[in-house]
């Protein structure tokens, strides 16, 4: 993507499926996607995660344009990660991250 949210390059599709199958081997429970422009247009990160549920259906899985849909990378990149990170330490299947993000108003979430 461009910073105008126009596409430059196709999502390299058989990379991410390469890339969930070994995320998957290696036993990686959870992941965040922090696409360059993605503020700009989730299409990529949409796409990226819809490619990792059917490769992995167990992996939570975070996407910056939802945890933080700003234009600074640092800011969203970090903040996807701390999301990736809690989600599976605070028990995503267990609704407890969720709720508590749910109950604070944010944007945060975990799939």
């Amino acid at each position: 993507m461009l910073f105008d949210g126009s596409v430059h390059k196709a999502l390299d599709e058989a990379a991410v499926r390469r890339i969930g199958a070994e995320m998957v081997s290696e036993g990686i429970e959870s992941v965040g996607i922090c696409f360059l422009h993605s503020y700009a247009n989730p299409a990529h990160e949409q796409r990226a995660a819809a490619i990792l549920r059917e490769v992995a259906p167990k992996l939570s899985i975070t996407l910056s344009y939802e945890v933080s849909p700003v234009i600074r990378e640092y800011e969203r990149g970090s903040t996807t990660t701390l999301n990736a990170m809690s989600c599976r330490r605070c028990g995503a299947t267990s609704n407890g991250w969720p709720a508590a993000c749910a109950s604070a108003a944010t944007r945060a979430s975990c799939s």
